[in-house]
């Protein structure tokens, strides 16, 4: 028995429905059907999306009804304006036109509410990067596309005010989608959803232009615009059916690096007003210089406000590095129980003063301090208590060394002391001074050395070590000095 094929998701099974539907689309190949066919695929692909919007009740779920309804408006011009040719009417600047402004009104919006979402706070360099690449396209689509239609006196007021509106409306989605695709979280259903506007876009302004310099009637030209408005309506109902709609609208965790691409598409924007002055000059008349040089300056200024940012970006992940690096620098060399130096610390800081005694003579001792029956103290009262204990202990013997001294924990309960400048007598009565400040009625035993001539610094920590031993062994509570490893040291 051969083993069952597992179904394709439902965004996958949707996207090869509609492939398959396109191909049955491009095969019949007739005026009469293919138009049918074309509104068909549209309605079932907005009523698909409406009923899993309704079951699965994505985040921000205004969001997606506002797409699809701007869908279903769109869907709703084009029916308009084949009516309108049926009867044998113009179709252009009729009430149908009113169904495409509203559709995009709403597109719009709810493009809007996912960048509210996506870029939450002041997100200045994706917006500055949204109108970088907006403002490369505003130049040619003026020239091109906008002045020639409001300059045109055939068209009735509602016909102008639709061909001018189409092309700045699709400006405006083209910065938003930048926007979003700069900011937030890119998921499954977030790539097939700018798909679907990056294809509807740029599907937009190909008709535009087509229809502005009456490309529109090459059959091949119009099958490739009805199959690619297609297949943008197939992406957006994937991205609806996609197990991560829920997810499109969550912020970015971080901010992301400006990357290659990023600075490609910057500079092949900041190119194109230069590139049509160059185009322009070739035909032997500049006619925009003046939306040129307004063009090529609001880019330069574009550009700078983004270096700004990025320079202030830079700045401040410096500064955060740095205190990370400090706060890192304070756990290297930081016990993080008491708060007193570790031992490493404590040693490096030792060895540099050993290295300066041996140069000008000076004395210097060091004092090791054990609590007297921690074990028990833990024992009877908890590792929390013993815990306290520790950091109040560091705390009070931090208050009562000299500024010169340097305390540390040594381990567990012990402590080390060590004292510049200090002969063995004084760093027994400074030791006997910082046993009075034990906290909690409690009491440390202690073993001082001084360093002899030559001596390394775990060799003086050895005889301090034997000295509180001693300490101990004499009945604990007590100050105990080491014997002296040298006839000038006094022991």
């Amino acid at each position: 028995m051969s083993p069952r094929l597992a179904r394709p998701p439902a965004w996958l099974a949707f996207l090869l429905f509609n492939a398959l539907a396109v191909t049955v689309y491009l095969l019949l190949g007739t005026d009469g059907v293919m138009p049918l066919l074309y509104m068909a695929l549209m309605i079932v692909a907005v009523v698909v999306a409406a009923v899993a919007i309704r079951r699965r009740r994505p985040e921000d779920p205004a969001a997606w009804w506002l797409l699809t309804g701007g869908l279903a408006a769109s869907i709703a011009g084009d029916l308009g304006h084949a009516v309108q040719e049926a009867m044998g009417r113009d179709a252009e600047g009729s009430l149908a036109d009113v169904f495409y402004l509203v559709g995009y009104l709403m597109e719009l919006t709810a493009l809007l509410r996912m960048v509210r979402r996506r870029a939450p706070g002041r997100d200045l360099g994706s917006l500055v990067d949204a109108l970088i690449v907006v403002g490369a396209f505003v130049l040619p689509v003026w020239v091109f596309l906008i002045r020639p239609l409001a300059e045109d006196a055939g068209l009735s007021l509602l016909g102008r005010l639709t061909a001018v509106g189409i092309p700045a409306f699709d400006l405006l989605l083209l910065g938003l989608l930048v926007w979003l695709l700069t900011s937030g979280v890119r998921t499954a259903s977030f790539m097939l959803l700018a798909g679907s506007l990056g294809t509807f876009l740029a599907t937009d302004f190909l008709f535009a232009f087509a229809g502005d310099y009456s490309l529109t009637a090459s059959p091949a030209l119009i099958v490739v615009l009805t199959v690619t408005y297609l297949f943008a309506y197939a992406l957006f109902t994937a991205a609806v059916l996609h197990p991560s709609a829920g997810r499109v609208t969550g912020p970015a965790p971080d901010v992301r690096p400006v990357g290659h691409r990023r600075l490609v598409t910057q500079a092949v924007a900041t190119l194109i007003a230069p590139g049509l002055l160059a185009w322009e000059s070739q035909h032997g008349r500049v006619e925009h210089a003046f939306a040129i040089a307004a063009g090529c300056m609001v880019m330069f200024l574009l550009v700078v406000l983004r270096m700004s940012l990025l320079v202030r970006q830079v700045q401040a992940q410096s500064a955060q590095l740095a205190d990370q690096a400090r706060a890192l620098n304070e756990l290297a060399y930081r016990d993080p129980l008491t708060g007193v130096a570790n031992r490493r610390a404590w040693t490096a800081v030792a060895e540099a003063v050993l290295s300066r005694s041996e140069r000008d003579g000076s004395p210097v001792s060091v004092v090791i301090l054990d609590l007297d029956h921690f074990k028990r103290y833990n024992d009877t009262r908890g590792h929390q208590a013993g815990d306290l204990l520790l950091k109040e202990a560091g705390a009070a013997w931090s208050g009562g060394v000299r500024a010169g001294d340097h305390l540390a924990r040594y381990g567990g309960e012990e402590f080390v002391v060590l004292m510049p400048g200090t002969a063995t007598a004084e760093a027994v009565a400074l030791a006997d001074r910082l046993r009075a400040l034990t906290p909690g009625g409690c009491t440390f035993s202690a073993g001082v050395a001084q360093c002899a001539p030559g001596e390394s610094i775990d060799a003086t920590l050895e005889r301090a070590d034997q000295a509180l031993y001693r300490a101990k062994e004499n009945g604990r509570d007590r100050v105990e000095a080491a014997r002296s490893v040298h006839p000038l040291v006094v022991g």
